[in-house]
């Protein structure tokens, strides 16, 4: 019977609204799903490897089943991948969520932005979710494996969490339901949903579906059953039909009542008019289709829906592409959409073929399909369709399959669509769909608004935002768009999140606004500058909006107010109205003024400030934003009082022309001034003064002064000379100052006539009375006091801080007070806080006031737009980017079982487990024995058996290439191995590319005589080899772990240039070389004690010249090609160890700063062995004909055995202040005072006239004669209140006269309190003086430093006669110390840590010392970096072509990191660097650590220096760290690093100036350490290979003739780590040699050589027990080398973890063997690894002995 109408009443009209979807292929979003249909787009592929491993791990049986089902499909690409941070789920818990819960989760968010419903909008709502599903492989993968259950597991593998997941986490409380209705699951999840809506349970619904395909358990059966295509395509109404390809992914749409979708302005997609859901019934099998059922359900779905089946256009049929169910379907399809259809053939297809079979999810997926047909108007194909099925009539069908797109050309009534899907349990479902009521992106009408000045952005993080800003802008630089439309998006169908962006379009030309936003868009991703780009994040309290500042005098400007009086109306009008006022009471005209630029004298000025401020208000009023509360600074009170609404604009413009009239009288007679002292303290220097007052308390740290012109220009000098940051202010009145006595009666009186002012209608907080929340009236007194009173800025700030405000708007024409706003927060411990500026002098206005409003918006504040969500929008803007990280469980099986390492592919690497977290990590896990070691050979050191270097080096770059064999049985397939693989990186890719390593460290061996457990870890890139002995009792935290080696796993991209050179010159080499017997490496390793090698390489010929050695080596005993690199890297360590001159060695490689291998190993290679220095080497393995595949570069040695009187002892050390014996009586046969302050000379001549010492005063060095005699003396006497550099300067002018004159006295400097960091003018001459010494031993005398302070004790005269020479002398009370080293103590400090929230300033930071310090941030937590050096680095576009560039590699590392990094060009110590650096610093995260590395060396000699060569080293280290020293105050950081020299300790000669400079850093650190800070000032010794004087000749002489040692960076960084624990400000990093015995400061610390104390027995251990005294010998013999207390050493942690290296066992061993009398071999440590086990072990050896005192004995340990 045909249907002709509605029978019944018909159900409401459903809206689809929104869809997500997340299918193979790569498609992520509609527009992608809807171009992939239209191309017939297919994605098959293979099964991923990682899904069905684990099932080979738990029964090898499995492998023989799964080779035999079907593993092709339809994949995503990224289904392990997650945004688990976005929202807000625990990596541990998001990965035990099964991946169907993630990808609903994601798909729905995506949904409803498509829908342009903010998803956080919903939060508390009636919305409902229903999803279908049916795969629960996850689940039981993780279910099964009892011993990783957790309590999060339950709910994270049920079905049920699909739907409730996304209900939890976006707080929907409507109906929220998993249905399984096999695959007919998310089409009936669709049915429910608009039942649900239909009858008002919910006004919302997300409804969909979702397949994840993750163990081989269904595929297998679907093989059995036959339904599966081998090929894993479904051939749907082909001939060629043979089963279908499953298929994964999810489908969301979004669901509402079509009425209210119109009535909110939705975009309606298609409209869902009705459909139905039935069964199958009985039939011949559960799993066989029933066409009659179906099509009595089309009929039902139909009569129930009002639709006719003629008038459907199409029909989506569940179509798998079976033998069986098409043919069924078809027919029943034909019977109701193809009756009675004459000629026009109603069109059916299938999504299957393109997206596979999505099972649960497949329904819904079939009516995204029909729905993006319907809104396109468009027919798409059915893919892959070549012959169609012959079992159906096609003619008689009155059905057509399309092939191709076509129009979809309308009809009678409105285009329909039907929709089918059936679960093979016989569950059918149907859905009729019907085009939507008009085309219009959206429903609304276009509006314009003003008011929308910015469009806004936001995500959870910085990254975020720039992520969603790049798309953005290439989505909108791809079509056409309407900047208004786009607006509105953001603005209404968007959720705001914390961290927030905003591009300015205030003031854009109509013509060019779309370019502008994409460029300005493309600003914001590549975090560059724009004027119309605004940042910021979300702050405290801003929810009720900013603190409105109107500040005082000083931020006028010509110009100010002129644009803004031709473009906005609303600063106009105000104006106008102000300026009858303004030409009544001072008789001039502001709009003429702002007009003309012509601002006039102090009274116009202060009458502008006025009224430019409330005209700003009117403006920001216009924009959307109001006060939460209001702040007036000075003359800025009246706009606040107006703004307040204490009284109006007209009475407000007569109290400011009051109020500036006065200053008609004082103009010109005043002057004010900025100084960095707190109020109290400037109040306190100027106690007793009228002429000049502290007039303002601008913050914490800074204060006005105000006066007379003379007595502000003499406080500015006198504080200037004494370090005290001063700044005039622009003004010629002394506002809040005496000099407004004259005027305060006037003004009164004139304010007494106006009304009564009425109360604050926004709370008002006063900055003229003591308490900043008074609410008295602001009447004819209150005036009097603002204009005379001071200024309570700080307090008023602090007040409204306290009151929960942290974003403040600084209303003025240019920021003057927004400084001391941000000071006064921090110094009160806000330092989660914004302080906005509305305009800026010279900007353009429009477009500064639209940034401030962005800036609101961004920290923030609300702000007001004319949108409505019914105003037309751009639906199709890009929405949330998803920073995605795997997060993936994987049980396997345990070491020691089927999960071990493969022996025969040269690696640890066992079985392999994901762990997810914030940083996801991989580890491998095995179990190491004498009978499994995975290399063929022996390999005994001194005895002891140990793994080959090479086979950690081959783990290493195996799992660095992917690391799958270390699971499977075969190996040799990846990593390095010969034959390359699917997964590596190795040789398969050819020459040029392949594995590798950087920064190797072989920290010590692996034993595999006792059985241990080794694990692999791979996290953030890199690798970390442990292991733990079997059985061994473990009560330590550690548990027992032992890390042997570790590794950072080279990027991929610096890979193609890593090999130094591409072909040996073998026939070159050879001339002229010395040919060495084959056999000379083998003998020489034996005759240290390596017996044999651990592979069967051998060298074939061997050649030496120059430091070099060639070898010929043949990788296997029988000349065949190796399995893997294994043997010739082993044959590489055994090689360049012997390149050393000297008698052999024990030598084994500790670190490789580069490792690479490409291409196949070949069967004869060629080594190049070339000696660099010291023990390292570099080293190239080629092929016979040169050509190279592998390298080792930077590979250093160390000794094993070695003589203990040349290495290097502790490194960190300490300042030791040493008293020295003085004679009362001495005293210099005449002294000459030079230079000081009168007051300072006339002390000094008092002491010397009272003990009788003849003397005479020169005000200058040029005044000294040449007549002075030996025991005579030159005492300079710098000025205590001048500059460093004054100070230097002089004493340098006086050491050349002097030295010019050949005179015979002494030169002696009097410092005060520079020991206590009190006097940082007289710092410098520290430095100077230890050169001084160094350069002129006969003519100085040294630098004399006595206590600062009120109280002076008698200048100690017999120090300048007996103690000449020493560099610095320090007298307190009357006893005088000297300085020397001595090694640093343990202190109890918190480790030096950085945050992530945290910003890192490096000075310095392009520099080789800045960029490793960089990186060390990065290791600590840092995830932003500032770096900031004069010349900055090269544009981002020039990088690629700059391969050898330093800093661009290590950024772009960082960068590759998460690590967001910004390089600025600014020279630290340049006059202008404060500003810049805090306008850089403004829209970042607060700065939390500071790194002051920035230098400038000076090799010159004192009689040499210029004075402009001591300024120019002076600059970057005094000037720059005075900067650091200002913008971050003491207490404001978390820690503060400044980097120093230790040469000026030892009087380096030449090195004067950076002494000075240097200096100047150890005394700054004391100087912030007093005032509670944590600063350190490290004196580093040279950086081998790395900063300044690192490859310096000269440099390397003077440090190896002092007794000094360089260091590297992983030395640098340890000693650092130690130095921050401490208390200390001032360490010095330096290994001292015996040579150093010769230098005073460094003789404490130097090491004693084994010939001074050979002779001296053994600890003689009397009556004690022998356990307990060996364990005691043992202690104090860490303790000792470590530098710790007893206390601190743990017997049962690794000594190797405890910080003790490969030379530190060395000196360790030989300790012991001194105190024990045993001789002990080097692999000591090796086999007991730790202080109980070294106890244990001597006292098995010392067990045979009887109690007398232990003799010396030759014991061979093992």
């Amino acid at each position: 019977m045909e249907l002709t109408g509605a029978t019944e009443p018909t159900p409401e009209p459903i809206a689809i609204i929104g869809i997500g979807c997340r299918l193979g292929g790569a498609v992520r979003t509609p527009a992608e799903f809807w171009s992939f249909l239209l191309t017939g787009g297919s994605a098959v592929r293979q099964v991923p490897a990682q899904r069905w491993a684990p099932y080979l791990d738990r029964d090898p049986r499995n492998a023989a089943v799964l080779a035999e089902t079907t593993r092709w499909g339809t994949f995503l690409e990224d289904l392990d991948c997650f945004d688990a941070e976005f929202f807000g789920v625990s990596p541990r818990e998001a990965e035990l969520m099964d991946p169907q819960q993630r990808l609903a989760l994601e798909v729905s968010w995506e949904a409803l932005e498509h829908a342009g419903i903010g998803p956080r909008s919903l939060a508390g709502s009636d919305t409902a979710v229903l999803m279908g599903v049916n795969s629960d492989d996850y689940g039981k993968l993780l279910m099964e494996d009892l011993a990783g259950i957790e309590a999060w597991t339950g709910i994270g593998t049920s079905l049920c969490g699909v739907a409730n997941r996304v209900s939890h986490l976006l707080d929907l409380r409507g109906p929220s339901v998993a249905l399984d209705a096999a695959c007919a699951a998310s089409l009936v999840a669709v049915h429910q949903a608009c039942q649900l809506l239909r009858d008002g349970e919910t006004s919302l619904a997300l409804a969909g579906g979702v397949s994840a395909l993750i163990g081989p358990g269904l595929t297998r059966v679907l093989d059995v059953a036959g339904a599966t295509a081998p090929d894993g395509r479904c051939k749907t109404f082909d001939a060629s039909a043979d089963g279908y390809g499953r298929g994964e992914g999810a489908g969301v749409v979004v669901l509402k009542r079509l009425a209210e979708a119109r009535r909110d302005g939705d975009r309606v997609l298609a409209v869902i008019r009705g459909g139905a859901v039935a069964q199958d019934g009985r039939t011949v099998g559960i799993m066989s289709p029933n066409g009659e059922a179906q099509a009595d359900l089309f009929r039902l779905a139909c009569r129930v829906s009002g639709v006719a089946p003629r008038s459907v256009g199409y029909v989506e049929a569940h179509g798998t592409g079976t033998p069986t169910g098409d043919p069924v379907e078809v027919a029943a399809l034909a019977s109701v959409y193809g009756a009675g259809r004459g000629g026009e053939r109603c069109p059916i297809g299938s999504v299957k073929p393109s997206t596979g079979h999505l099972e649960g999810g497949a329904g819904v997926v079939g009516l995204i399909k029909a729905a993006l047909a319907l809104h396109h108007r468009v027919l798409p194909p059915t893919a892959g369709v070549r012959t169609l099925t012959p079992q159906v009539d096609w003619e008689a069908s009155g059905l057509r399959v399309p092939t191709e797109a076509e129009e979809w050309l309308p009809g009678d009534g409105p285009r329909r669509a039907a929709v089918c899907s059936y679960g093979y349990g016989g569950t059918i479902a149907h859905v009729l769909l019907e085009e939507g009521p008009g085309c219009d992106t959206a429903s609304g009408v276009e509006t314009a608004s003003p008011a929308a000045a910015f469009i806004p952005l936001s995500a959870r993080s910085e990254s975020r935002l720039t992520a969603q800003a790049a798309r953005l802008a290439q989505h909108l630089r791809d079509a056409s768009f309407s900047v208004d439309r786009g607006a509105a998006t953001m603005w209404t169908r968007r959720s705001p999140e914390p961290v927030r962006g905003a591009v300015v379009t205030d003031g854009l030309a109509a013509g060019g606004r779309g370019s502008a936003v994409v460029a300005t868009l493309d600003a914001l991703a590549a975090q560059v500058r724009d004027p119309r780009v605004v940042t910021g994040s979300v702050v405290e309290g801003a929810q009720d909006g900013a603190v409105w500042v109107f500040s005082g005098h000083g931020s006028h400007w010509a110009g100010m107010g002129r644009e803004l009086l031709a473009t906005e109306p609303a600063f106009a009008a105000v104006i106008d109205e102000v300026d009858g006022v303004f030409r009544a009471e001072l008789g001039f005209s502001a709009r003429e003024s702002l007009t003309s630029e012509q601002l006039g004298g102090t009274d116009q000025v202060q009458a502008l400030t006025f009224a430019v401020q409330v005209g700003l208000a009117a403006v920001l009023r216009e924009r959307g934003v109001t006060p939460a509360a209001v702040i007036g600074h000075s003359v800025g009170e009246v706009a606040a009082c107006v703004e307040a609404g204490v009284f109006d604009l007209s009475h407000g413009a007569a109290v400011a022309c009051f109020r500036a009239r006065g200053f008609r009288s004082v103009a010109g007679d005043g002057a004010m001034a900025l100084v960095r002292l707190s109020f109290d303290e400037a109040q306190r220097r100027l106690a007793g003064r009228s002429d000049v007052v502290a007039a303002i308390s601008a913050s914490p740290e800074s204060t006005v002064v105000s006066g007379t012109v003379d007595a502000v220009d003499e406080v500015v000098a006198a504080w200037s000379a004494a370090g005290v940051m001063v700044r005039r202010v622009n003004t010629d009145v002394a506002f809040h100052s005496p000099a407004m006595d004259a005027l305060t009666g006037e003004l009164a009186r004139l304010v007494g006539r106006l009304p009564a002012p009425g109360p604050a209608k926004v709370p008002l907080y006063t900055t003229a009375l003591a308490d900043s929340r008074s609410s008295a009236p602001r009447g004819a007194d209150y005036w009097a006091t603002n204009l005379r009173g001071r200024v309570r800025f700080a307090e008023a700030v602090q007040a409204s801080a306290e009151d929960g405000h942290r974003l403040f708007l600084e209303v003025s024409a240019h920021p003057v007070v927004s400084h001391s706003i941000a000071e006064t927060l921090v110094h009160h411990g806000y330092q989660e806080h914004a302080v906005v500026p509305v305009l800026r002098r010279d900007q353009p206005e429009r477009r500064a006031i639209g940034a401030a409003v962005a800036a609101l918006y961004c920290h923030g504040a609300p702000v007001e737009h004319d949108f409505t969500k019914t105003a037309a929008w751009a639906a199709d803007l890009p929405g949330t980017v998803w920073q995605h990280r795997r997060f993936w469980r994987t049980p396997t099986a345990p070491p020691g079982t089927t999960a071990l390492h493969d022996v025969a592919a040269h690696t640890l690497l066992g079985g392999c487990i994901e762990v997810s977290g914030p940083v996801p990590t991989r580890v491998w896990q095995t179990r190491l024995d004498m009978g499994n070691r995975p290399y063929p050979g022996d390999h005994p050191v001194q005895g002891t058996e140990i793994v080959p270097a090479a086979v950690l080096l081959n783990t290493f770059l195996t799992a660095a290439g992917g690391g799958e064999t270390g699971t499977a049985a075969g190996g040799g397939e990846t990593g390095i191995a010969a034959g390359g693989g699917e997964t590596g990186t190795a040789a398969a890719n050819g020459a040029g590319q392949g594995c590798g390593l950087t920064d190797v460290r072989l920290r010590t061996p692996v034993p595999p005589g006792r059985t241990r457990d080794i694990q692999v870890i791979l996290q953030d890139g890199t690798l970390r080899l442990s292991s733990r002995l079997v059985g061994e009792r473990v009560d330590n935290s550690a548990d027992g772990w032992l890390t042997h080696s570790s590794a950072v796993v080279a990027p991929a991209e610096a890979e193609s240039a890593c090999t130094p050179v591409s072909v040996i010159d073998i026939e070159t080499f050879v001339v002229d070389a010395e040919r060495l017997p084959s056999t000379q490496v083998v003998e020489t390793l034996a005759s240290v004690g390596v017996a044999a090698m651990g592979f069967g390489w051998q060298v074939l010929d061997l050649y030496r010249r120059d430091g070099q050695l060639l070898a010929w080596v043949s990788a296997e005993p029988d000349g065949s090609a190796p399995a893997t690199w294994a043997g010739l890297v082993d044959a590489v360590t055994s090689t360049a160890c012997t390149v050393f001159d000297g008698p052999p060695r024990l030598r084994m490689p500790a670190r490789i700063e580069r490792v690479h291998v490409a291409g196949t190993p070949p069967a004869v290679a060629v080594l190049h062995v070339q000696h660099l220095g010291g023990t390292t080497v570099d080293v190239a393995i080629a092929d016979e004909a040169g050509a190279v595949h592998a390298v080792l570069a930077g590979m250093t040695f160390e000794e094993l055995e070695n003589s203990a009187s040349g290495g290097p002892g502790q490194v960190l050390h300490e300042i030791d202040w040493e008293p020295v014996e003085l004679s009362g009586k001495d005293r210099p046969a005449e002294v000459v005072l030079v230079g000081g302050r009168w007051d300072d000379v006339a002390a000094i001549r008092s002491d010397l006239a009272a003990a009788g010492v003849r003397h005479s005063v020169c005000a200058e060095p040029g005044e000294i004669g040449g007549e002075l005699t030996e025991g005579s003396a030159v005492l300079v006497v710098p000025d205590a209140e001048g500059t460093a550099q004054a100070a230097a300067e002089l004493v340098l002018a006086t050491l050349k006269r002097l030295h010019a004159n050949g005179s015979a006295a002494r030169l002696w400097v009097l410092t005060k309190g520079v020991l206590e960091g009190r006097s940082l003018g007289h710092a410098p001459l520290w430095g100077l003086a230890r050169v001084a010494a160094a350069e002129h031993p006969q003519l100085w005398g040294g630098v004399l430093d006595v206590a600062a302070g009120c109280g002076r004790d008698p200048l100690p005269l017999s120090v300048m006669a007996a103690l000449p020479g020493h560099g610095v002398v320090a007298v307190r009370d009357g006893i005088a110390s000297i300085a020397r080293l001595r090694h640093a103590r343990t202190g109890s400090r918190a480790p030096m840590t950085c945050t992530a929230g945290g910003t890192y300033l490096i000075t310095g930071g392009t520099g080789a010392l800045g960029l490793l310090m960089a990186q060390r941030l990065a290791d600590l937590g840092a995830r932003r970096l500032v770096l900031l050096s004069r010349s900055g680095m090269p544009p981002r576009t020039s990088w690629a072509a700059l391969a050898d560039s330093e800093v661009v590699d290590t950024v772009t590392a960082l960068e590759d990191r998460g690590v967001s990094v910004h390089v600025a060009a600014i020279d630290i110590g340049a006059a202008e660097a404060g500003g810049r650096l805090r306008e850089m610093l403004a829209g970042l995260p607060a700065v939390r650590g500071v790194v002051h590395a920035a230098g400038v060396e000076a090799g010159v000699l004192l009689s040499d220096t210029t004075d402009e060569q001591l300024r120019t080293a002076m600059r970057p280290k005094v000037d720059g760290s005075l900067v650091l020293h200002e913008l971050f105050p003491p207490g404001q950081l978390d820690w503060m690093v400044l980097y120093s020299s230790c040469g000026y300790l030892a009087g380096f000669p030449g090195q004067g100036a950076y002494a000075c400079a240097n200096a100047f850093l150890d005394a700054l650190a004391r100087h912030r350490q007093g005032l509670g800070d944590r600063t350190v000032s490290v004196a580093w010794t040279a950086w081998r290979g790395r900063g300044m004087g690192s490859t310096s000749e000269y440099v390397a002489a003077q440090l190896e003739g002092l007794g000094m040692g360089a260091i590297d960076s992983d030395e640098a960084f340890r000693a650092l780590d130690t130095a921050m624990r401490g208390d200390e400000p001032n360490v010095v990093v330096l290994p001292v040699l015996p040579a150093a015995a010769s230098v005073p400061i460094l003789a404490g610390v130097a090491p004693v050589g084994q010939s001074e104390d050979a002779s001296a027995g053994p600890v003689d251990r009397g009556d004690a027990d022998v356990d307990e005294w060996v364990a005691q010998q043992v202690v104090e013999a860490v303790a000792t080398e470590l530098g710790l207390p007893e206390d601190d050493v743990d017997p049962r942690v690794p000594l190797v973890e405890t910080g003790v290296d490969s030379i530190m066992t060395v000196s360790l061993r030989r300790a012991l063997e001194k105190r024990t009398g045993l001789a002990l071999p080097p692999t000591l440590l090796w086999e007991h690894p730790t202080a109980a086990a070294v106890t244990a072990r001597i006292i098995e050896l010392l067990a045979p002995q009887d109690d007398s005192p232990v003799g010396r004995r030759e014991v061979e340990v093992s």
